[in-house]
């Protein structure tokens, strides 16, 4: 398996140095799997230094293919597996919950479920069915634990070509339909689909909840560690004022929004991830957010 960096770019140097097939026994076939797709990788020539893209007239390349989605009847279908096998039954609205946050990637429901079902210790009883409870602690687990599938497309968004697709789409700016003619611009959005970071259908969005939730929280990490931990905005019953917290945010960002901007590699999208992070920051462990890009309204939808 392929998975990144300069792995491919070996393979196809040794492949490029076989002899022909009327020298013997000749490579007729090559698959790879990663996060990287060969028409969105350059090799270097080996006698001009120059990159060469694959694909092109000195490259073969028969397809390239993604891993579907599941659709709700087949994460219904895989989660009975799991029933049948030990007798732990998932509740309705937890099954619903599995498929709201993944939207069926397949290894966000494998992963989500696995951690739900195996590596949470709440869940040990097979007697005990699954709900969304569970299903709610799990994913906050696999965010937080950073586990490598989530890495991977992740750090791929300070790359400029998904810096592109991705920032509009957290400032709630549209995608212009122009700019979808141009040919990097089109370039650039099948790799952030082939990556897995926005949904396969138009208009072009973030993949799944699930990524909506990792994306500003790692865009912003710096910032939430050294943005002050506010404590005037809980009440006396515990419980989130949501006017002072945002009329502080308010003053921290006309007093700040210079410093925090310039430090943030979406500028664009700052004002929101901002407030994200402040937020994020508030409520620590002690609460969720719930995020939806606006899709074209300018703004990001919120729920703490």
């Amino acid at each position: 398996m392929i998975a990144r960096g300069q792995s491919l770019d070996r393979v196809a140097t040794v492949v490029g140095r076989l002899p022909p097939p009327s020298q013997g026994v000749f490579l007729t076939a090559c698959f790879s799997a990663g996060c990287a797709t060969c028409r969105t990788t350059a090799f270097n020539s080996s006698s001009e230094k120059e990159p060469v893209v694959a694909g092109s007239a000195f490259n073969t390349s028969a397809d390239s293919l993604r891993l579907g989605d599941f659709s709700h009847e087949e994460v219904l279908a895989l989660l009975g597996q799991h029933t049948e096998e030990t007798g732990q039954a998932f509740l309705p609205d937890a099954v619903n919950h599995v498929w709201e946050q993944t939207r069926g990637q397949p290894w966000l429901v494998n992963a989500l479920c696995r951690q739900a079902c195996f590596q949470s210790g709440s869940v040990g009883d097979r007697r005990r069915p699954i709900t969304k409870t569970d299903i709610r602690e799990a994913q906050e687990q696999l965010i937080l634990k950073r586990v490598t599938h989530l890495d991977q497309p992740i750090v791929r968004l300070r790359e400029k070509r998904v810096q592109q697709v991705i920032e509009p789409l957290l400032s709630g700016d549209p995608c212009p339909a122009t700019a979808l003619k141009n040919f990097d611009r089109r370039e650039d959005l099948e790799y952030a689909r082939d990556l897995g970071l926005i949904s396969p259908d138009d208009p072009p969005r973030i993949a799944n909840p699930i990524y909506a939730e990792v994306v500003p929280r790692e865009l912003t990490i710096t910032a939430q560690s050294e943005l002050p931990q506010p404590t005037w905005y809980v009440d006396t019953q515990k419980g989130l004022q949501m006017t002072k917290l945002l009329t502080g945010f308010q003053d921290l960002f006309r007093q700040h929004s210079g410093h925090w901007l310039g430090r943030l590699d979406y500028e664009e999208a700052g004002p929101q991830l901002l407030l994200q992070a402040l937020l994020q920051r508030a409520l620590n462990t002690r609460g969720r957010i719930e995020r939806e890009a606006g899709r074209g309204r300018g703004r990001t939808d919120l729920l703490a």
